[in-house]
This record gives C-alpha cells, sequence and structure tokens, in this order.
C-alpha cells in the first residue's frame, strides 16, 4: 500500500480517502495536538471523505492511528463483555502464562487522480459552511447545528476555503540582482524604517552559497536562511532550469520537506529570451513546414497585433454565467463580442484545442503530436486507411513569424490528450508545468497561493516584459531595434472537476486580469473547449447539450474596426474552433491557410461574412452531427442519476465501526423519593392534556395518576428535567364513547345523503362503508429514497421481505402483505407545507388558473382546492371550508377516529400546513401538540428562559452530549408511535386514521457523520413498531404508508448537488394487506415506477378512506364520495398511472421537476430552492472601484465583497458664490480633486475602447465650465432659500447626451445635493462602462434614462431644477423647459455658430420656437476661448483644426411646463454677473 502510493505521489497523482472500514471522533488527545490540514492547530484526525493525503508519512500516520484506534475500541469492547479489571487480569495472566491477542483488521480504499476530481464530488471539500454567520453564536463560537440557507451563488458568505496561507507563510522565495534591490519584500522589514534600504542589501550581499549560487532568496517566517538550515536536508529547492539557474522563470522552496505538513513558496519572472539565432532556427523549420510562406514578415511586424487566447477548460456558456458572473458582466462592459452559437467539434479537450491551434481535426489521441500516424475510416466503406499527417501549431507559426511566444496552463496532468502534454516549443511557459507539479494544496493551491494567480501572475510579467506601449520600447525588443509583437496561450483547469466549485474562484481573478491586458493592439479571445464532459450533471441530456455549448468571446485591437462589422455579423452564426483558428491566421498572419471536408471548406476566417449555409447548425460541416440533434424524449419522464454523495462514506461503514447513539433510551423511574409527600424544599408540577403545568407538590404520585381518566398523557415533575431523573411521562389513551358515537354520526349522514339515496340501494351503501381499512401514515421529514437506502436498513429489510413478486403469471405478494416501493415519487414544492398540502388536502397553493377551484382563507392563508366531484361531504356550520379536502375533515366525517402528530410543539410555527394553510385540527380526535408544549415550557423554565423570546415551537431538545431526547424512557420518536399503538388497541372497533411526522432526519448538524445518527435510530424504532404492527389480530384491516415529504432541504448539506437532486426524490412506500377486496395488484405493483406526488397519495387515501361501490371481481368500483379529489392525480390502488405522465400533468413546477428532459437547467445551484433556471440569469452590473480606477466584483461566491467607499472629497460650497469675473477659474467653485478625479476615471474607460468615436465633451469648453458650475450653485441657494428644497431633497438637474460622462461629473462635482438625471441611448460601447465607473464614484446621485431622448424625455414624470441639452435630438431644449418651472435655468451644448438650424437661432432651431412661445428669457450668450480640436475626436472628423464655439442661457418663464407646476423662484443671474469680455450678441428674435 505505502509503495504504491509513494509511487503514485511521484507521479504527480493526488491521493484522497474513498472509503473506511472505521470512522472515529477526535479524542482528548487529538484536540490538544495539530494535524495535518489544520492550520489553527486544533488536530482534526478524523479523516473524512475526500481527505488528502500529501505524503506517503501521512497516510502511514492515517493507516497506523486507525489501526491503534481500532485495537483500542476491541480491547475496550472485550474487557467490558468480560468485566475484566486490571487486577484479574493480572492473576490470569500468572495462571497460564498465555498473552491475550485480539486481532483486528482496518482497511480503506484510496482515489487517486493527477487532475482536480474528488474521490466523491463535494463542495465540502472547498467550503467551510461553519463559516458562515448563520452558524455562529454572538461571540462567534461555531454552533453544533445550523441552517445558513445560502443564496443562489453562496454570494457574499465567507464558506469557501482559501489556500492554507497560514501553513505556507513559514518561507518565503524570491529571484534577486544583485545590482537591483528594488521590489523585493523581506517579511518582517517594514520599508518605512529608516536603514530599510541598508537591511535589505546587506540581506541581498549575505545570502548563503545555495541562495547566491541560484539567484535567489530564501526567508524563514520572519528569519534569514542561514547556512545550518540548508545543511539540514529539511529544505528543498527546486529551480525551472537546473542546467542554468540564470534562465530560471521558477523557483521553488519546500520546508520540512520530510515531514507531514510541509510549507511551501514559489515565484515566477520572465527571462527574455529573444535571440536571433534561435528565432532564426524556428523560422526556417517553420518554412519547411509550410512550404507555401514566403513572404516577409519584417515590414508588417508593425502592424501585426499581439494575441492573448484565454482558455478555461471546460466551461459551457450556462456555466460561465453560473459561476463567473463578475467576468460575464465585465466581457460585455468591455465590447467583447459574444459567440452564442460557437460549438465543440468533438467530445473532449483534445479534438477541439486541435482545432483551435492547428485548424486540423485530431482523429485519436496519436494525432496530437506535430507528426503522427492516423488510421481513419472512410464514410462510404468500413475500410481503414492510414496517413502520415503533419501538424503545424499555431505557435510555431507565430514563433516563425517572429512572434514571442507563452503557453502555460495551471495544472499538473501529462498522462492525456490535451494539447499542453505536448509540452508547447514556445519562448515561455514550459517551467510553469513543472512547478505546478510540485506541490499541491486544496483548493488548486500551489503553497498559499492559487495556481490561478501565479499563471495570472506570469502572464502580467509576460506582457510587461514585451509589449510595446506608446512610451516607447520594452527592455525585450529585438537587437535591430524592430518591436515584437507577442502571443500568449494561457489555459484555466479549475473547471475540470465534477462538483462544479473550484471555477467560481477564477471570478475575481479574472475581473482583474482583463482589465490589465493592453487592448489597444491586441487581439483577445476569451474561450473554452466544451462544456463539462463527465460527472453527475453529464448524466443528463443538458449536461451532453451543454458540453457541446463552449463560449467564446473576442475582441479586435485598433486598427481592424473596419472588419467589424462582418465579424459581429458572424457572430449569430454556428461558428467552431477552426473557424477561430482561420481567423488568427488572417489576423495575425495577413494570409489564409485552412483545411477542406471534400469540396467544401471546413472553416473560414470570422473577418469575412461567412456562407448562408451557417445559419444552420446540420449544415455546419465542421459540427459532428450529434452536436446538432439533441433529440430529448419527453415522452416519458426520466429520472436523473442521484449524484455521488459524502453520506454514503459513512453509511458503508458498519454502524459499529463509527459514531452512533445508544440504541434505547435509559429507563430512569427514579420515583421512589416523591411516591408520597415530598419534603419540603421539593416542589413538583404536573400536567395533562388538559391541564397546563400546575403545582402538585401537596399531591401524591398515586393521587395524581388515580386522578386521570380520560386523559391522554400526564406529566410530572419533581427535579431538574435536563437530567431526565425525576420527569414522569405516561400516555394512556382510553376509549372516548362520546367521541366514538361523533363519528358514527357523521358516518350515518353522509350515508344518508340524499344524492346517494336516489342512486344506490341502503344495503349498498352500508357495505361499502364495512370495507374501511384503518390507515397509519407515517411521514418521515427530510428523507430522500436514496437516504432511506443508506440510513433505514432495518426498515428496507422489511419492505423487501414483503415486497411484490412478479413473474409471467402475474404479480404475487407470498408473505401475506405487498411492500411498494415507488422510485419516481417527485415533490411538488420545497417545502414541509406544500407537500403535506398535496398529501393531506389535494390543494395548491397558487392559484392555476387552468382548474376549476375553490379558493379557502384561515388567518390570511390561502389554499386552492379542486372543486369537481359528483358528491360532497358539505360544510361545518360556520367553517369557510368543505369537508371535501382536509383529510381529517374527510376522515371525520367517513367515521374515522382521527390523530395528528408532530414530535414538537407547533403553535403558531411558521414551518406547518396546519398554521400555514386554510385548514386547522379543529377535527382531527387526539394530537400530541399539548404533551410537546408542555414539555417545550417545561425545558424553558428549567433553562432559565422565561423572559426570553425564545418560541416552543423553536425548542430543541437534543444536543452533541445527549444526542436523543429521551423522556421518563421514551424517546421523542417512540411517543408518537406509543401513541397510535394505544389508540388501535383503544378504537378497536373503529376504522382509525394515524397521521405522524416524524422529525429523526431533521439534524443540521455541521459534521455529517453525526447528522444521520438520529435516523439511524429511528429506523430501530419504527422497524420494531412496524412489526408490532403487522403482527396485531386486526393487521390485515390495515395500509401502511411511509412516506417523506421531500429530501434534505435544510442545515449546511443543501450547498452539495447531491442533496440538491435527492432533494425532489422524497422517499415513499406502502404496505398493503395482499388480501384486501379494494387492492388492484397489478395496478399497484406497475405504479411503483411511474411518476407519482403527494396528490395521488392523497387521491389514494381519499380511495380506501371514501366508500366504494366493488362491481364484480374485477375489483373495479366507484367512490361514493369524490367531491375534492385532484382530477390531474391518481389512485395509486386502482389506477394505471400512464408512463408518458410528466411534471406539467402532475402539477409539479418546472424547478422542481426530476423529469430531467423537462429542465432548463440541472447543474448545481448553492442551495436547493434556489435552483438556477436556463437562460434567465441576469447580467449583473460590476463596481467601480475609483480608488483603483478599475472594476471590481459586484458579488463573489463565497467571498465577502467589502463595500467601495465613495468619493473622498468632502463637496461643499460657499452660500455665497462669487460672480464669475474675467480671470475666475474652476477652482474658484469647486475642489478641483474630484473633477480630475472623476475625469481620469472617465479617460480610464474610453482608453479601453479605442475602436469607438468619442465625440467631445464639456472638457472643451473651459468657460461653459465655470458659468455652468455657478449657475448650479446659484440655483440651489435660491430654491433652498424658497424652501423647495430641504436637506434631503436633491437639487435635479436633467441632461440630454451622456456622451462620455464628463458634464455629468461637472455637475455632480458642484454640489453634494445634486442628482443628475441623464437621457441617452448609451448605444456607443464605452458609454454604459462610464456610467457604471461614474456611479462607483458619486453613488446613486447618477442617474440614468435608456432610450431615445426625443420621447423618453417626455415620458420624465419628475420635475428638472436645471436643464442642459446635448443630444442629438432636435427636440431635447424644448422638451426640457415643458419639466421646468419659472426660475430654471435652461443651457445647452456649445455650437460654432448661433444661428444653426437645430440648437439656437437658426429659423426652425428650438431656442427660436422657445422665444416665439415666451417660454424663456434673459437669454444670454458667450464664446468660448480658442482651442486646438484634437483630430481623434468625431466632431473633428480625422483633421485638427482651431476652433471657438459659441453658447447660450436661459430662464424658463414657466408658462410652457406640463403637468404639475412648480413653484416659482427668484431669477439668481443676469448678464452683470458675468465677464464682458466673454459675452458676444445675439439676435434671439430672428
Amino acid at each position: 500500500g505505502l509503495t504504491a502510493a509513494q509511487t503514485l505521489l511521484d507521479s504527480n497523482y493526488k491521493l484522497q480517502l474513498l472509503a473506511s472500514s472505521h470512522h472515529f471522533d477526535k479524542d482528548k488527545r487529538e484536540e490538544m495536538e495539530g494535524g495535518e490540514g489544520d492550520e489553527a492547530g486544533g488536530g482534526d484526525y478524523r479523516y473524512g471523505p475526500n481527505h488528502l493525503f500529501q505524503s506517503a508519512k501521512a497516510l502511514h500516520r492515517f493507516l497506523y492511528e486507525r489501526a491503534t484506534r481500532v485495537l483500542q475500541r476491541e480491547v475496550e469492547n472485550y474487557l467490558h463483555h468480560h468485566h475484566y479489571s486490571q487486577q484479574n487480569e493480572d492473576r490470569r495472566h500468572q495462571e497460564d502464562h498465555q498473552p491475550l491477542v485480539l486481532e483486528v483488521q482496518f482497511h480503506s480504499l484510496l482515489f487517486a487522480t493527477q487532475g482536480l476530481d474528488l474521490a466523491i464530488p463535494s463542495r465540502f471539500a472547498y467550503t467551510d459552511v461553519g463559516n458562515h454567520k448563520e452558524c455562529k453564536d454572538e461571540s462567534g463560537k461555531r454552533k453544533e447545528r445550523c441552517d445558513p440557507k445560502l443564496n443562489a451563488r453562496a454570494m457574499n458568505d465567507t464558506i469557501f476555503l482559501e489556500c492554507p496561507k497560514q501553513r505556507h507563510a513559514l518561507v518565503n522565495v524570491q529571484f534577486v540582482n544583485e545590482s537591483d534591490i528594488e521590489g523585493l519584500d523581506v517579511p518582517g522589514l517594514n520599508p518605512a524604517m529608516r536603514n530599510y534600504e541598508a537591511i535589505l542589501g546587506r540581506r541581498v550581499l549575505e545570502r548563503t552559497k545555495l541562495e547566491k549560487s541560484r539567484g535567489i532568496m530564501i526567508d524563514l517566517k520572519i528569519n534569514w536562511l542561514k547556512e545550518n538550515d540548508v545543511n539540514s536536508g529539511e529544505i528543498d529547492v527546486w529551480m525551472g532550469n537546473e542546467t542554468h539557474y540564470e534562465r530560471s522563470e521558477a523557483v521553488c522552496v519546500k520546508v520540512n520537506k520530510n515531514s507531514i505538513s510541509t510549507s511551501v513558496a514559489c515565484k515566477t519572472r520572465i527571462v527574455p529570451t529573444i535571440d536571433s539565432a534561435t528565432t532564426t532556427k524556428t523560422k526556417t523549420t517553420a518554412a519547411a513546414a509550410d512550404p507555401g510562406n514566403t513572404k516577409s514578415k519584417a515590414s508588417s511586424e508593425d502592424q501585426r497585433p499581439n494575441l492573448l487566447v484565454i482558455m478555461i477548460d471546460p466551461l459551457s456558456r450556462l456555466q460561465l454565467k453560473r459561476s463567473l458572473p463578475n467576468t460575464w458582466a465585465l466581457l460585455e462592459l468591455l465590447g467583447y463580442v459574444e459567440f452564442p452559437k460557437y460549438t465543440a467539434v468533438g467530445d473532449n479537450s483534445g479534438p477541439n484545442q486541435a482545432a483551435l491551434y492547428s485548424g486540423m481535426p485530431l482523429h485519436g489521441r496519436q494525432d496530437i503530436r506535430s507528426t503522427a500516424t492516423s488510421t481513419t475510416t472512410s464514410n462510404n466503406n468500413n475500410n481503414n486507411s492510414t496517413k502520415t499527417i503533419t501538424r503545424t501549431w499555431l505557435w510555431d507559426r507565430l514563433n516563425a513569424a517572429g512572434y514571442v511566444t507563452m503557453k502555460a496552463e495551471n495544472g499538473c496532468i501529462s498522462n492525456s490528450n490535451m494539447v499542453q502534454s505536448i509540452r508547447p516549443q514556445t519562448h515561455h511557459g514550459q517551467q510553469l508545468h513543472e512547478m505546478f507539479c510540485y506541490s499541491y494544496d486544496r483548493p488548486n493551491c500551489l503553497g498559499g497561493k492559487l495556481t490561478a494567480e501565479y499563471l495570472v501572475d506570469y502572464t502580467r510579467q509576460f506582457i510587461d516584459t514585451y509589449n510595446r506601449g506608446e512610451e516607447g520600447k520594452s527592455e525585450a525588443s529585438s537587437s535591430s531595434g524592430q518591436r515584437k509583437p507577442w502571443a500568449a496561450f494561457i489555459s484555466f483547469i479549475d473547471s475540470h472537476e465534477d462538483s462544479s466549485t473550484l471555477i467560481s474562484y477564477l471570478d475575481d481573478i479574472l475581473l482583474s486580469f482583463l482589465q490589465d491586458v493592453p487592448m489597444k493592439d491586441t487581439v483577445i479571445l476569451f474561450t473554452s473547449d466544451h462544456g463539462l464532459h463527465y460527472g453527475p450533471t453529464f448524466a443528463s441530456k443538458l449536461g451532453e447539450v451543454e458540453r457541446a455549448q463552449p463560449i467564446l468571446y473576442m475582441r479586435m485591437p485598433s486598427f481592424q474596426t473596419k472588419q467589424l462589422k462582418d465579424l459581429k455579423d458572424n457572430a449569430f452564426k454556428y461558428t467552431t474552433a477552426f473557424d477561430v483558428h482561420e481567423t488568427l491566421i488572417d489576423v495575425l498572419l495577413k494570409r489564409p491557410f485552412g483545411q477542406t471536408i471534400g469540396k467544401k471548406p471546413l472553416a473560414a476566417s470570422l473577418m469575412n461574412r461567412l456562407p448562408p449555409g451557417r445559419i444552420e447548425c446540420e449544415t455546419t460541416k465542421a459540427i459532428p452531427p450529434k452536436f446538432c440533434s439533441w433529440v430529448i424524449d419527453k415522452k416519458q419522464c426520466n429520472f436523473m442519476m442521484d449524484p455521488p454523495s459524502v453520506f454514503s462514506f459513512y453509511s458503508d461503514i458498519p454502524q459499529n465501526n463509527r459514531p452512533r447513539w445508544p440504541d434505547h433510551c435509559p429507563i430512569r423511574r427514579n420515583h421512589s423519593a416523591h411516591t408520597g409527600y415530598n419534603n419540603a424544599n421539593d416542589q413538583c408540577f404536573c400536567a395533562t392534556d388538559y391541564r397546563d403545568w400546575f403545582d402538585c407538590s401537596n399531591t401524591t404520585r398515586n393521587s395524581f395518576q388515580n386522578g386521570i381518566t380520560t386523559e391522554h398523557f400526564s406529566l410530572r415533575s419533581c427535579g431538574h428535567h435536563e437530567l431526565d431523573q425525576s420527569l414522569e411521562l405516561n400516555i394512556h389513551i382510553t376509549k372516548n364513547e362520546q367521541m366514538v358515537s361523533g363519528t358514527r354520526a357523521l358516518a350515518a349522514a353522509a350515508r344518508s345523503d340524499s344524492q346517494l339515496t336516489k342512486s344506490h340501494s341502503e344495503k349498498e351503501i352500508k357495505s361499502s362503508f364495512d370495507a374501511q381499512p384503518n390507515i397509519i401514515f407515517l411521514e418521515i421529514d427530510s428523507v430522500s429514497l436514496s437516504y432511506s437506502e443508506r440510513f433505514f436498513p432495518q426498515t428496507w429489510s422489511l419492505l423487501q421481505k414483503h415486497k411484490i413478486l412478479t413473474e409471467q403469471g402475474g404479480s404475487s405478494c407470498p408473505t401475506g402483505w405487498c411492500a411498494g416501493v415507488f422510485n419516481k415519487t417527485s415533490v411538488v414544492g420545497q417545502s414541509s407545507i406544500v407537500n403535506q398540502l398535496a398529501a393531506l388536502s389535494g390543494c395548491l397553493d397558487y392559484k392555476d388558473t387552468s382548474e376549476e377551484l375553490n379558493h379557502y382563507s384561515r388567518n390570511g392563508q390561502w389554499s386552492h382546492c379542486p372543486a369537481g366531484g359528483k358528491n360532497s361531504l358539505g360544510m361545518d356550520e360556520g367553517a369557510v371550508v368543505k369537508r371535501d379536502h382536509w383529510i381529517f375533515d374527510v376522515a371525520k366525517s367517513l367515521g374515522y377516529i382521527t390523530l395528528f402528530g408532530e414530535e414538537f410543539c407547533y403553535e403558531d410555527s411558521p414551518y406547518v400546513v396546519q398554521t400555514q394553510s386554510a385548514f386547522g385540527l379543529d377535527n382531527a380526535d387526539l394530537t400530541l401538540d399539548k404533551l410537546f408544549c408542555d414539555l417545550a415550557r417545561d425545558w424553558i423554565k428549567v433553562k432559565g428562559k422565561v423572559n426570553s423570546q425564545v418560541k416552543t415551537w423553536s425548542v430543541e431538545y437534543d444536543s452533541r452530549e445527549v444526542p436523543d431526547t429521551c423522556f421518563d424512557g421514551k424517546s421523542r420518536g417512540e411517543i408518537g408511535l406509543e401513541y397510535v399503538s394505544q389508540m388501535w388497541d383503544a378504537y378497536d372497533s373503529s376504522p382509525k386514521f394515524a397521521f405522524l411526522n416524524a422529525l429523526a432526519a431533521h439534524d443540521y448538524s455541521l459534521d455529517a457523520a453525526h447528522s444521520s445518527l438520529g435516523a439511524e435510530n429511528y429506523d430501530r424504532t419504527v422497524y420494531n413498531f412496524l412489526n408490532k404492527m403487522m403482527s396485531r389480530d386486526d393487521a390485515r384491516d390495515t395500509y401502511i404508508v411511509l412516506r417523506s415529504d421531500h429530501g434534505l432541504q435544510g442545515g449546511p448539506y443543501p450547498i452539495d448537488y447531491s442533496t440538491q437532486i435527492e432533494h425532489m426524490h422524497p422517499w415513499t412506500a406502502i404496505i398493503a394487506p395482499a388480501n384486501h377486496q379494494i387492492l388492484s395488484l397489478e395496478t399497484f405493483s406497475s405504479n411503483q415506477n411511474r411518476l407519482t406526488t403527494g396528490f395521488d397519495m392523497y387521491h389514494s387515501i381519499r380511495y380506501l378512506m371514501s366508500p366504494s361501490l366493488v362491481k364484480g371481481n374485477d375489483k373495479q368500483n366507484s367512490l361514493l364520495f369524490d367531491s375534492g379529489i385532484p382530477p390531474w392525480s391518481h389512485n395509486l390502488f386502482q389506477q394505471m398511472i400512464p408512463p408518458n405522465r410528466n411534471c406539467r400533468d402532475a402539477k409539479i413546477p418546472k424547478k422542481f421537476c426530476p423529469c430531467i428532459d423537462e429542465r432548463d437547467d440541472v447543474a448545481p445551484s448553492f442551495y436547493v430552492g434556489h435552483s438556477e433556471q436556463g437562460q434567465k440569469f441576469s447580467l449583473p452590473v460590476p463596481n467601480y472601484d475609483w480608488r483603483r480606477t478599475r472594476f471590481v466584483a459586484n458579488k463573489l461566491p463565497g467571498i465577502l465583497v467589502p463595500r467601495i467607499a465613495q468619493s473622498k472629497y468632502d463637496v461643499s460650497f460657499n452660500k455665497y458664490v462669487l460672480r464669475p469675473r474675467c480671470n475666475a477659474t474652476i477652482g474658484s467653485y469647486m475642489d478641483e480633486g474630484m473633477l480630475e478625479d472623476s475625469w481620469q476615471l472617465i479617460n480610464n474607460i474610453t482608453s479601453l475602447y479605442p475602436e469607438s468615436d468619442v465625440s467631445g465633451g464639456i472638457f472643451l469648453y473651459p468657460r461653459q465650465m465655470i458659468l455652468l458650475t455657478y449657475l448650479v450653485q446659484r440655483q440651489i441657494i435660491a430654491f433652498m432659500a424658497e424652501n423647495i428644497l430641504t436637506s434631503d431633497t436633491p437639487f435635479r438637474i436633467c441632461e440630454t447626451g451622456f456622451g462620455s460622462g464628463h458634464s455629468a461629473a461637472l455637475f455632480l462635482s458642484s454640489a453634494p445635493n445634486i442628482e443628475v438625471v441623464t437621457f441617452d441611448r448609451f448605444d456607443r460601447p464605452y458609454q454604459s462602462a462610464s456610467f457604471t465607473a461614474l456611479q462607483g464614484y458619486f453613488g446613486k446621485r447618477l442617474k440614468r434614462v435608456f432610450g431615445n431622448s426625443c420621447s423618453t424625455v417626455k415620458a420624465f414624470d419628475r420635475t428638472c431644477h436645471f436643464v442642459h441639452g446635448s443630444s442629438l435630438c432636435k427636440t431635447d431644449n424644448i422638451d426640457l423647459i415643458h419639466k421646468s418651472g419659472a426660475g430654471v435655468t435652461l443651457t445647452s451644448t456649445a455650437m460654432e455658430s448661433l444661428h444653426d438650424e437645430s440648437v439656437y437661432f437658426g429659423k426652425t432651431a428650438q431656442w427660436t420656437s422657445l422665444v416665439q412661445k415666451r417660454c424663456i428669457e434673459e437669454i444670454t450668450c458667450f464664446e468660448e476661448e480658442e482651442r486646438t480640436l484634437d483630430a481623434s475626436l468625431y466632431l473633428a472628423r480625422g483633421k485638427k483644426q482651431q476652433i471657438s464655439h459659441k453658447f447660450c442661457f436661459a430662464v424658463s418663464t414657466g408658462t410652457c411646463m406640463t403637468g404639475s407646476k412648480q413653484r416659482p423662484v427668484p431669477k439668481t443671474w443676469n448678464k452683470s454677473h458675468f465677464c464682458p469680455n466673454w459675452i458676444v450678441p445675439v439676435n434671439a428674435t430672428q
């Protein structure tokens, strides 16, 4: 075992625990020691599922520790069983001198992989739900149980595990250049120290021989490496180039390499390798591979773009939206072109990456090499042909063309057909493969850092080293002075694991990296090779569909804008990786190079319009037909196979070999001290089902018991309830003759119904009532079918013993009992309430207009029930609900004695159907509520929480220390079953219906090893109960229903995919007497494998309860009372369910539908009930961090995103605003820092869109800026003086034409109470990004209205306090005035002439119209100072020119305002306020 483990570890396999014969809790010694993987030092040697063994020594300790624990336990059991003491052991040993020999066995199964897959796919390997805020108490201590109810993507919940930084912080390593110590980081040294550089310089010079020889520096915590550390053998150093250290681009150091827990640190760099000889050789080789390549590249090098390919292997389009929401949003914001019909060409990475990187098909693993022999089969016959394929990879072509290349992947997989396994011959990247093989930690970490972070850092170093910008040549330019374009191919394999968890870690990393890439001259591909092609989700058809739907986003450099139209048009056609390859050849190498199939081309460049055939998948030759024709069979409900579950790890271990609860409650009837009167200091309290707790200290125990007559239970407590030493609980159900008489009278009234007597004889009706069976309905909350198979083995053995046998001759039940297990039962909603409502009333919790329903309400809770049926049971006097629905009303009306039981006090509980529906329990004869409410109140009293906010329904009695709650020798589960048993004894001559909801599986323990222990105990209890009830003399008249409402939906476990799928498959079984007259065995047997729900269970119980007329020997019948039975339901005993029944037919909501072919999306979500629904993902909007000048995540999976502070400036202005004289500056009116910051944000954004036209902006007009600020501040003062504005009311500026956002930023910087509403189409690529950035800076004071301002301003229903027209709409100024009251200032964009025909004073211009209608007055116009207009601006039309534009201000008269009128404000300015040199005359009446 250990030898094999070491061999696998040496081959870079990861060893994980798959199965084990034993499992232990921590003992006291382990709690004191530190352990592997536990950074806090509180050892954890429990070795649960997926435990990672990082060394053979760690595996050895596991085997030794487990075997030792097993032996220790066996010795203890032996001594306990034989009542040995050390003394008699010594005596026996002296007598025979024979040692006691015990042989024990311990074994386990390990799982090994080079990839990232887990032994059992589970998010618990990467998450710690116990770190959720809901799982901690007020002091921050973890609770034993919790129900965090994680949201859809577990956003902003710090539950995802980070790399073990604390353990790996022991060591730090860096490359060192003796002549340059800038940028080095020595732990423990503070850069603020006066002698920091001197100390750092000395540290560089005084390195050990090992460090100096390798050009590195190693630090251990805050200590410098010493020679004796090097010689200790505990330090291992790996260099990317062990022959020439100076060429190493990666270094790793491992400390404590011989221990179980090692510390690792790595560092990367780029060593420029542009060598003319090497480049020439590469060109020659590539030219030989492509003889047609004779064109010289040197002349066009400066026009060739760089290339960045970001590959995520694998990732489907839907998975991008699920797991990388911020990255998805950023791609949209940055103007990437999405290809929504991009399709895979092969099943896995090999053929898809080969198509992308070589443009050639891959027929088999042997083809992956550059030169390979391939065997192919002809399409027309079975003849095989062999040929030699010469494959030229894209990086080889680019090497030959003078590109500097890099390819790297953040994984260590060498035995696959993925392209990385061939070690691509690029200038950079090869060393990273070995670095990622050096060490591994979860979650996909190298030391204390994610491998994805290392890969991105290395890529940044590569780009920084070779990128040529406008500021000058890079250090890596060629000796001839020519720049060298670069090409980087990076691949992330974090999504290559089947829990769909690790991919989420990339979101923040990619969000940051994509903003660092120089986009102006770089072709960027953000792509994947295919969707996930194995694992639990791939078991469904939808999983197969997603496999064929990889992502493709492309962004072209600015000098490719002329061809962008064709590229964008092609985005809506079917495309493949072959097309992308041709596109890259076209753009980077300026020539086509393609493959063909027959006479038709296999691929085409996306820079040219694709042929019409690409509209359809089937006519796109490169796409395999199986990826086009997805035929999903919706004629039959196909359940998806349940995914692997961590619970199986524990259920596979024998119960005696793992933690378990006691089999039985201890019998503690120590009541002798309380048989008479108590001591003066003692006090006793008693309660019954008719009486609340009362002081019974002066009543003897016997007197109290003798006083119980018709009461069903009694409680007596004379001490500490929590220790269970004095509590007495007695259940004594006796027949209540009055109750029996009442139910018989109701049944008689039903029999004498006029409608029945008209059509049936009295004898027929009476005989049908005589056939009513007893019914036990035992519901075990939160148990899926798979969960029951794991943790209810004894109950399952009973079901198997009595299972229906099916042979050619038909079905039979040899034991006399027919046990049917319904393998395709589905939930109809998420919670117990909805599913119990269906099973106990046949009603819906929502309105369904397609059905005829009655609508009932009680205490504000609505239920919607079927209105059909021939015969009704009527309505109780004073009631609002017919007796045709609620099963307890139906049973009571038909002569049944009824019991409703919950194992807790449900009064006022928001989680039960009896308080959250239109139905109550007024007609239930027996309930357990009073008993458990009395117990809850006693618990609250004993715990001293009488005056607290603890609700009786929230009381939890059990804990880890006292797991199974015991009351006077009875477990909570036994109490309800005892009620049922005594009820059957007391009412032997009446039909009985008992419903009991058990909570044994409702355990939210954070420790998965403990969460099922209550269920296993209850399994033994149920097994004994069923055997007892099935052995009664009257058993053949009893039907037993074992059912759950849903699978586990609370606690930490719904984050796991297995729990999410199992939630839809509740356990349902029925045990029926074989010869009962109303059972059709063939139908009952067949329905076991048909889609069923709680509605069908309700229909079936109604069939059992409701008298029916049996016709002949074929057991065909007609119900006497069928009103209220759902028409969409089926009787499991009599009606064959159609094999093509689907969720829609069965009233199962789509997101809970287990018929996998009816679903839009079945991938893992982050909580039950939050299933991500197919195409309904909403595009999130990242925040813009103005301090870092970049977009940051809005929300991240499992990571708490801190709130971004807004502007650092305290924007304020004086109430006395200086008039703008001729020497005024913008700084006279505002803190220019805010304006500069906000405009810098805009520049940062627009620089990302070099191909987009920027029309201009207010920054061109410094005088208008000054005057606008002055007018705004004056107007605010006037409004506040007139009380039009208060401290809570914003001053609203309405502007048309957002542009890049400069004017909006100017307004917002002018005063703190300004709100800008901007009207624009937002159809330029950079506009939404710029708006988001400014909103991140200024907050919600900036708002926008999408659409054509010619219509949106008219529809705007708010008042504007200041208006600025600056759009291309020819009515925007007029529309703004219609929103403005008297005194409001109108301003508009600067124009070349004031007599233009669109804005100011041309004959048809807007201001001319406003003057003529007397809408504005006080018109004042100004001339801007002359300035040079940059040719890059759209207004310049490509020519650099001098401009001197003009602009005007006016005041609204208020006469043209539409809608509600605004109070007039005094005019706040006139011509005398302004510099006369700026004013120009204008004939405003022209």
